[in-house]
């Protein structure tokens, strides 16, 4: 569920991207 990533990230919760991207 990564769109993009970094601006994914700042968009949504930070924490929850970086658990998703790891």
């Amino acid at each position: 569920m990564v769109r993009g990533g970094n601006g994914s990230r700042k968009r949504k919760g930070d924490r929850f991207e970086l658990a998703v991207v790891k």
